[in-house]
């Protein structure tokens, strides 16, 4: 019985217990084989899933990238014309388009991926066409539309929405990465439990290495493809990012530099070696709307932040930029970086600024409002007109400040006039009434102007008002109305005076008459009769009364001037001069004086009244060099303030300053009658002519050392 088992078991040679053994151990290898490569295939399939979800988290990476910088390089073209700036943008909007189509195809299994692509996809293509009419619009009405249509903030809006959408879809792709990293490490796991059952046998073994080795060495092939495919979307990132003329960097968690585009070289100034590995903060001198420990807790919360900053160039200049920043996490979820993109509006705030300046300077209220009447700017000279805070005006219709009476009407409602949309001043020839918060009525006067944003039609209206001016033009008119009456009253009076003085003249000249003429008969019938005294009392008499028919002669002739019209002509007073001095020369021969007459003295007046004024000027100057031998009378023309002043000068009598004031007086003389003959009448009629050519005439002068008569027109 004992030995039936050793026979039993000589029966197989060890070859043959070799074979069973190998054969056994091999199906024990094939069995744990088969275990280990699908617990390693499971792991492989994980590991493409996570590198999967890698790749769409990065496409959705590269197609915001792509959308922000085309919103870049839009912006700016708006803003400069820059062709480059309009190429970098088509550029960049294919490769959004490209990136947009690889996310539908690359989320075909998850459905809900696809839902969001449906719900956001519209919005991309809204933003395009959005940024393609403000193309059309810059390209075809210019720069000034573009201000308005970007003021109506659309495209904020729609990229704010866009980003939602990203954010959701980045969340969801970072949940489905959290699971199937997790699934990863659970199937790891089980690869690693098996290969610790496959050292029992170190054959065994041996094959199971050499199995893993064959097998992750495909994985590893598997691996190395996916990364060169990401390091290619990276490589094509970088490129767009340096493409983009925003600034952009990123810098890792204690605010070193680590990467530093071609914008941001532009924007700043500093190279990239300069700046890489520098504080971003302290490089910039960054100046924050809020501390920097409260946007960097923000950030933590979202994911992102938004604001504005003030940061200085590096030859020193302060620029202000709308800034984004993104943070970034590794595999794990643990924030390692943090990419920031600013957009310079430096120039932007600085016009934004320059119109509101301008706004709030101007001297009128300034009211802005729509075709519907609907306010929807006004200045602070509005707030003083009409007593209401601006909060209080926007969005109300502008019939609030008409006065309630003559809300509803047409030319008594200037509201109305806000569906007509053209350029006008609507006054002073129409009436128009504001009302102030207080009730108060008061007159304005008003010009409209409309100015197309391209998303409407606006109104912008100058308000003055016009209580005092109004209240001066009364006051004028009234003033007018009592000096057309003192007028017409001065002209009867004139009138009067004038037939007074006719009447007197001829009443005057017949007694004249019969006394010059009785004494002339005493002189001729009696003058033997009387002695020498009493010839010389006749003889006095005579040149008394003839002189008394001169001085009339005179008064007459200034009463003349007074009623003689002005005809205005070009007169060329230096001939006149020259005729009046060749007839001085020739009443008297035996005189030898010297005439200086400046050449070329022109003037517009009268050309009667001013030889009249010319004759009596030089008439007086020869009068009063009468007893000079070496006389000197000069004509000329000089300037003042812009203005010709013409003078005759003489080197005669002369006058005392002391009675400058009496010169152009009626009956006025310095002289008396014996030393220098006259009426007194000449200056007065050359004061006359003067000053009805709305000029006038002074006069200098030292006793024995001549005079200077001057004079404008």
């Amino acid at each position: 019985m004992t030995e039936a088992p050793s026979k039993s078991v000589d029966r197989f040679s060890p070859t043959q217990i070799a074979v069973v053994g190998f054969g056994i151990a091999l199906v024990t290898l094939l069995a744990l084989g088969a275990v280990q490569y699908r617990a390693i295939q499971s792991l492989a399939e994980t590991d493409a899933w996570v590198a999967h979800t890698d790749g769409v988290l990065l496409e959705i990476e590269a197609f915001f990238a792509s959308l922000t910088g085309a919103e870049s390089a839009n912006y700016n073209y708006l803003m400069t014309g820059d062709e480059h700036s309009l190429h970098q943008y088509n550029v960049l909007i294919a490769v959004a388009g490209e990136h947009l189509r690889t996310l539908r195809r690359e989320t075909s299994d998850n459905l809900r991926q696809q839902r969001n692509l449906d719900r956001y996809e519209p919005l991309v293509q809204r933003k395009l066409e959005l940024m393609q009419d403000l193309i059309r619009i810059r390209q075809e009405q210019g720069f000034q539309p573009i201000l308005a249509a970007l003021r109506q903030g659309e495209g904020l809006g729609l990229m704010a929405q866009i980003y939602a959408g990203v954010d959701a879809m980045t969340g969801d792709e970072k949940n489905l990465l959290e699971i199937r990293q997790a699934a990863s490490r659970e199937h790891a796991r089980n690869a690693s439990i098996t290969v610790a059952l496959g050292t029992i046998f170190a054959l065994l073994l041996v094959i199971g290495v050499t199995t893993l080795l064959i097998l992750s060495g495909h994985e590893r092939r598997q691996a190395q493809t996916a990364l060169q495919r990401q390091a290619e979307k990276l490589n094509e990132l970088a490129e767009l990012v340096e493409l983009a003329h925003d600034a952009i960097f990123v810098r890792d968690l204690s605010g070193l530099i680590t990467f530093w585009n071609q914008g941001a070289v532009q924007t700043y100034g500093w190279r990239r070696e300069e700046s890489l590995g520098k504080v971003s903060y302290d490089l910039l001198k960054t100046e924050f709307p809020l501390p920097l420990k409260e946007i960097e807790k923000q950030m933590l919360a979202r994911d992102s932040w938004e604001g504005e900053l003030v940061q200085t160039t590096r030859d020193g200049r302060r620029v202000i930029l709308d800034s984004r920043w993104v943070l970034v996490r590794d595999n794990a979820g643990h924030p390692k970086a943090i990419l920031e993109i600013n957009h310079d509006v430096t120039d932007r705030r600085q016009m934004d600024a320059k119109f509101r300046g301008l706004l709030e300077s101007a001297p009128d209220a300034i009211v802005v409002a729509g075709m519907d009447s609907r306010i929807a700017l006004v200045n602070a000279q509005t707030e003083r007109l009409f007593g209401y805070p601006r909060q209080e005006l926007l969005q109300k219709s502008v019939e609030v400040l008409v006065p309630e009476g003559s809300r509803g009407g047409h030319h008594g409602n200037w509201a109305s006039l806000f569906h007509e949309a053209r350029t006008r001043s609507l006054g002073p020839s129409l009436e128009f009434y504001g009302r102030r918060k207080d009730g108060t009525e008061f007159p304005l006067e008003i010009s409209l102007s409309p100015f197309d944003t391209g998303a409407e039609t606006l109104v912008s209206s100058g308000i003055r008002d016009v209580t005092d001016r109004k209240r001066v033009e009364a006051g004028i008119r009234k003033l007018n109305a009592e000096l057309e009456k003192r007028g017409a009253d001065l002209e009867a009076t004139n009138r009067e005076l004038e037939t007074f003085a006719y009447s007197v003249s001829h009443d005057l000249r017949a007694p004249l008459r019969a006394i010059d003429g009785f004494s002339q008969v005493l002189m001729e019938d009696y003058g033997e009769k009387l002695d020498a005294e009493g010839q010389n009392c006749l003889s006095r008499v005579r040149a008394a009364t003839q002189r008394m028919g001169e001085l009339i002669d005179c008064l007459l002739g200034l009463a003349r001037l007074n009623r003689q019209e002005v005809q205005r002509s070009n007169v060329d007073l230096s001939a006149v001069a020259g005729a009046i001095a060749e007839n001085l020369r020739q009443s008297d021969p035996g005189r030898e004086v010297d005439f200086v007459i400046a050449p070329g003295a022109q003037a517009q007046g009268d050309r009667h009244l001013l030889e009249v004024a010319l004759q009596n000027l030089l008439a007086n100057a020869w009068k009063f060099t009468g007893k000079n031998p070496h006389a000197r009378i000069e004509f000329g023309v000089s300037g003042e303030n812009g203005k010709s002043v013409f003078f005759v000068r003489d080197n005669g009598a002369g006058f005392d300053m002391a009675y400058a004031s009496k010169l152009f007086g009626t009956f006025q003389r310095l002289h008396a009658q014996g030393e220098f003959e006259g009426h007194g009448i000449g200056l007065a009629t050359v004061r006359r002519v003067i000053n009805r050519h709305g000029g006038r005439i002074w006069a200098e002068g030292q006793v024995g050392k001549g005079a200077t008569f001057s004079f404008t027109l």
